[in-house]
């Protein structure tokens, strides 16, 4: 080693000019990575040097293992080399150079292995060599560099026989990270000869009886080296591999053996570093698909569960005492440890018995019906043993009582840190799903009468048993386990095993039991938290005395007096109590659980402004009331609730879950279907969406942009809900007069702050909610619109409503704004020419002037011809398909005047073989029925298809004559037809193909849109028999009561009355006499109340597809542009009976 080379090191490490230190990097970088340099070897040659610092020989690891991944083999350096870097040259060595280098590390393995005595040391030169290997093993499936590789095996054989401690540690430990580190570089047949050559060296190191020769570092790399080599050698088995099948067989069962030995020691490795590195490896070998594994699960399982049991005393010490599992504190061989965690091993009690849940969770996932079975039948041995691992700790309580925020973000299961408690209930989840306790399957009754034991177990220990402060604890996790056994949302647990549930704990005792327990006072505030949120879980199961007595209970921990736990439990648990009471209740006892109701809330108002933090959980206790069904809530309490809520938002206009909640409290209101309630919602939310959206200011982007977009979606929700509420009270009438006088209200104080604010913005989120309130406010009071006045605040201008909204369209509609954004424009404009048309019927003077309409077919015509969403598409043709529905020929004859849109730059005027449009009406008829087959939803459906039908009955020349481009799925349908269920099964085939590869072995010809049209109504027809069809065998094949009422699902729209005739009936009647909960939140069940429309039949489209036939220049037209199966499915059109 030359003095200048380590000049030059120290000057790149420790120089202190940084001038000074970057010529040398420079320089060394420059020396390096020239192709003929011999700077690598003079680099390994000062690495066998026995008297320089660690650091200068770590750095040159570095950089040799930079340079041998750039120009080691061609593919490392692709991977690996920074090709914009000046300083490295691309090539590759030649084989004299790597064999020199080869040689050089072997020589520092037999002459200077001693000086890597540290762990970063020992990396780095691990690193080195695992470079080499990588890139020989890509090029061979021998095992690469076999030298190395016997070598470090002789080290280790050596080491495990070596009289020296020191040196078998060092070179054990070297031994184990090499291995360690090259595994992942080798393919699975490289790992069955790794395997051969290192598995039982391995195992006389791992079993070795000198415990001080081997670190408990090196051990945990030896399970790591088996698992890796394991998992490898099974890929290569499943894929056919004998040998390797052979190799799974050998060493498998040998290994899982060994493992079991090691958990039953009575000897425990530091704080069960090795005990957890095993129970990691088994959970990998069990989820990687080791089947064996789960056979040999009871030679596992038992020394598991001693081995938790063994580590239970010193947990519940530490527990108590507040104790830490500080591993330098209780544990001289310190580093030793500290290593091994390094190693990605977390220590202590915790990660051990969470690796065990793990474990149990992944035999379940990955189990067979033995398995199954078994852990049936092991369940109380695991869970008596787990339920002491569930206490409070002492830490954890005096963290809550300092910071009452984690205890309410712990309870909510949004703590950073995953618990023994997370772990467990995720257990107990996976073992309802498999085993079937959730569904009452086969050992549904065992499950949970074994859980309900164990929980019994420890709730009936006493002081004299266990110390105090354990048994609260122990109690508390009892009731921890039978709450999450139960869960609020999903009763069928409890239905479907209440037999059970009588037996072993009745729930009126066990109740009544918790119930003395929460209220007395001197029980530890968390017991009795925990005591109360238990029984909300059994409420459906109580009786109606032990409700009524619970619900008192609930509603007295609705206090600031009382401590946070009983609090919190009280604000969460009063609802679930309520919605018992008002299930099981008879009408003449309704009042009393009304008035309680009303005390609830009236507490939970005043919680939550007393609070802090945890009055989001009082606003949530008093939604989920409001929530409950049938339940009637006085105005008067409405509008308290409703103004405390408002309040909260005011004061935090920025924070989204109080936005959330506010919506919330609105639609719970409103669902409630009261006159004065819904009233009172009104007059409380009116005025501060006025003033919101009033204070809007761009230039204040943050503040002011959150609330008014808050105060937009509360003005939507409220507006949806209240359409839906008065449809309800006047069913299949129109809206009264109420319903227009509240929406003059709406359109005076709102309607011009909203299109200020709609213009002023750029925010898209903002821009898609505001649109939806124009559409509803017009829908309330289409009157009221007509006859409004706005004023634009720039030129001073009065413009009538209606073309201030058709303007704003403009923006609306650009380019700029995404499509999502874009898609709620169709449904505004729809509804736009939905009423002007209807008022205009009253009133001689039309709303919707020439130049309206202009505006508004040129903004949605060239946003068309750039849009690519579906959702977009249908809902702009929507608009010109009601709009020659409410302004017939005329709409035609406007189209034919304007000019088409301009082409976007680099687009030709021919596509498809067809000329670009002339005018508009070309445009906006050949876009709409090239997309009409994609269009999807029963309400769309029905708007398009009666506008084509009138298509049909104009027989309008400029239409007639139009090209279009021709079918892409002609070929789809050239089958001969036998049968229904064969026609059926073919064209459900066919549609479901790729469009793509028909459309480029056939492309598709111009045809005239008379002819399109033709194909696209008998394929609609086609559509609705088969939908009728899959209905038919849906409702014959499911067992499910409710499998035909999805709301937005065509099957319920569709009916068939004959044979021969399908009809569409109003789905109007269908949503309101089914779910209504789910109508305000179904845009499709909306769209359908919002406009309904007439009964349209498949014999209305037959009859008016055969007046349109009868003209023989059109039969002869028609007949030499089908293709044969086209002419088919038109034929089949005609032949039916109208």
């Amino acid at each position: 080693m030359t003095t200048a080379l380590l000049e030059l090191l120290n000057g790149a490490l420790c120089a202190t000019n940084a001038q000074h230190r970057q010529q040398c990097e420079h320089q060394i970088m420059h020396l390096l990575h020239q192709p003929d340099s011999s700077f690598a070897c003079d680099l390994c040659g000062m690495l066998l040097s026995t008297n320089i610092d660690r650091y200068y020989r770590q750095f040159a690891c570095i950089l040799l293992r930079g340079f041998i991944r750039a120009h080691w083999s061609i593919a490392l350096s692709d991977e690996n080399t920074d090709h914009t870097s000046t300083l490295i040259h691309s090539f590759t060595l030649s084989t004299t150079y790597k064999n020199q280098m080869k040689e050089a590390f072997l020589q520092i393995m037999k002459h200077a292995l001693p000086q890597f005595n540290d762990r970063k040391s020992q990396t780095a030169l691990c690193l080195i060599l695992s470079s080499i290997l990588e890139a020989e093993a890509q090029e061979s499936s021998e095992i690469p560099w076999k030298e190395m590789m016997e070598h470090v095996v002789f080290l280790f054989c050596n080491a495990i026989a070596s009289d020296s401690i020191l040196e078998a540690r060092l070179v054990m430990d070297f031994g184990t990270r090499f291995f360690a580190l090259i595994l992942e570089h080798f393919s699975g047949v490289h790992c069955i000869g790794i395997s051969e050559l290192l598995f039982p060296h391995l195992h006389r190191a791992f079993m070795s009886s000198e415990a001080a020769s081997i670190s408990c570092a090196s051990r945990c790399r030896i399970i790591q080296i088996v698992q890796q080599l394991l998992i490898s050698v099974e890929m290569e088995a499943q894929v056919g591999n004998l040998t390797a099948k052979h190799m799974i067989d050998r060493y498998l069962v040998f290994w899982c053996q060994e493992f079991a030995k090691v958990l039953e020691s009575p000897k425990k490795s530091p704080f069960f570093a090795i005990e957890i590195r095993i129970v990691s490896c088994l959970t990998s070998l069990v989820r990687e698909g080791l089947e064996f594994v789960t056979q040999f699960l009871p030679d596992l399982y038992r020394p598991m569960l001693a081995t938790l049991h063994s580590g239970l005393s010193h947990f519940e010490m530490s527990v108590m005492g507040c104790q830490q599992e500080a591993t330098n504190e209780l544990e001289p061989a310190f580093t030793d440890l500290q290593d091994a965690e390094n190693e990605g091993v977390q220590l202590g009690t915790v990660p051990f018995v969470v690796a065990c849940i793990e474990f149990i969770q992944v035999i379940l996932s990955a189990s067979t019906k033995k398995t199954r079975e078994w852990i049936c039948v092991s369940l109380y041995d695991l869970w008596k043993v787990l339920v002491p691992y569930l206490l409070i700790t002492e830490k954890q309580e005096n963290i809550w009582k300092d910071d009452p925020d984690q205890y309410l973000a712990d309870e909510e299961d949004d703590s950073m840190t995953y618990t023994i408690r997370h772990a467990a209930v995720d257990l107990l989840k996976e073992i309802q799903t498999v085993i079937g306790a959730r569904t009452g399957g086969r050992n549904s009754k065992q499950v949970v009468s074994t859980m309900v034991q164990v929980a019994k177990l420890y709730l009936h220990q006493n002081v004299s048993e266990i110390p105090p402060a354990l048994l609260w604890r122990r109690q508390e996790a009892s009731l921890y386990l039978l709450g999450s056994l139960v869960s609020t949302e999903d009763t069928d647990v409890l239905t479907s095993n209440m037999e059970v549930f009588q037996e072993n704990l009745p729930t009126d005792g066990f109740c009544s039991q918790i119930g003395q327990l929460i209220s007395d006072s001197e029980q530890h505030p968390l017991l009795r938290g925990r005591a109360l949120w238990c029984a909300s879980h059994f409420a459906s199961a109580m009786s109606s005395a032990l409700l009524g007595q619970y619900i008192q209970i609930s509603i007295s921990g609705i206090d600031l007096a009382q401590l946070l736990p009983v609090r919190l439990s009280s604000c969460r648990a009063v609802a679930q109590f309520l919605r018992a009471a008002q299930d099981t209740q008879v009408d003449a006892e309704q009042a009393q659980i009304r008035a309680l109701a009303t005390n609830a809330l009236q507490r939970l108002c005043v919680l939550m402004n007393q609070a802090g933090v945890e009055s989001i959980h009082s606003a949530l206790g008093s939604v989920q009331i409001v929530q409950i069904d049938g339940m009637r809530i006085d105005s008067q309490v409405a509008g308290s609730v409703l103004e405390n809520f408002l309040n909260k938002w005011l004061q935090h206009l920025n924070d989204p879950v109080r936005s959330e909640l506010l919506l919330s409290i609105t639609t719970a209101l409103l669902e409630v279907e009261d006159w004065s309630v819904l009233t009172i919602v009104h007059e409380k939310l009116v005025p501060p969406i006025q003033s919101t959206l009033a204070s809007y200011t761009p230039d204040n982007s943050t503040e002011s942009c959150t609330a008014a977009s808050s105060a937009l979606e509360l003005l939507r929700s409220m507006l949806r809900q209240s359409f839906v509420f008065f449809y309800r009270s006047n069913k299949h009438e129109n809206v009264d007069t109420s319903v227009q006088t509240l929406g003059r209200q709406l359109m005076k104080h709102l309607l011009d702050h909203l299109i200020l604010v709609m213009e002023a913005t750029d925010d898209e989120r903002m821009l898609s909610t505001g649109t939806e309130c124009l559409k509803w406010l017009l829908v309330f009071s289409p009157q009221a619109l007509a006859e409004h006045t706005c004023v634009d605040p720039a030129s001073g201008i009065t413009y009538t409503a209606i073309k201030r909204i058709v303007q704003l369209t403009k923006k609306l509609l650009a380019p700029s704004l995404s499509e999502e954004s874009a898609s709620k424009v169709g449904g505004l404009l729809t509804q736009l020419l939905l009423k002007c048309s209807e008022l205009e019927a009253f009133q001689a003077k039309p709303l919707l002037s020439a130049d309206v309409v202009r505006e508004m077919l040129i903004a949605v015509s060239t946003r068309l011809i750039t849009a690519e969403l579906p959702s977009l598409i249908q809902s702009l043709c929507m608009v010109f398909a009601k709009m020659m529905v409410t302004h017939g020929k005329y709409f035609l004859d406007e189209l034919e005047r304007l000019p088409p849109p301009q082409l976007s730059a680099g687009t030709t005027n021919e596509t498809n073989g067809l000329l670009f449009p002339n005018n508009l009406l070309e445009f906006v008829f050949r876009f709409w029925i090239e997309k009409q087959s994609n269009f999807y939803g029963v309400h769309c459906l029905k708007i398009t298809l009666s506008a084509l039908l009138q298509i049909l009955e104009w027989r309008d020349p400029r239409l007639m004559q139009l090209l279009v481009r021709g079918n892409e799925q002609e070929s789809m349908l050239s089958l001969p037809t036998q049968g229904d269920t064969q026609r059926r099964s073919r064209r459900l085939q066919a549609r479901s193909s790729s469009r793509g590869a028909i459309s480029a072995s056939i492309p598709p010809k111009p045809i005239h849109f008379g002819t399109k049209l033709l194909i696209v109504l008998a394929n609609a027809i086609i559509q609705l028999d088969e939908e009728h069809e899959e209905e038919e065998w849906e409702s014959s094949d499911e067992e499910a009561p409710d499998s035909g009422n999805h709301a937005i699902g065509d099957k319920d729209a569709w009916t068939n009355t004959e044979s021969t005739k399908s009809k569409i009936i109003p789905l109007s009647d269908q949503w309101m006499d089914g779910d209504e909960a789910d109508v305000a939140h179904d845009e499709e069940a909306l769209n359908c109340l919002l406009e309904p429309i007439a009964q349209m039949s498949i014999g209305t489209i037959v009859s008016t597809v055969q007046c349109f036939m009868q003209d023989p220049l059109i039969v002869n037209l028609v007949g030499s542009e089908l293709s044969p199966s086209e002419q088919e499915v038109v034929n089949e059109m005609l032949k039916r009976s109208s």
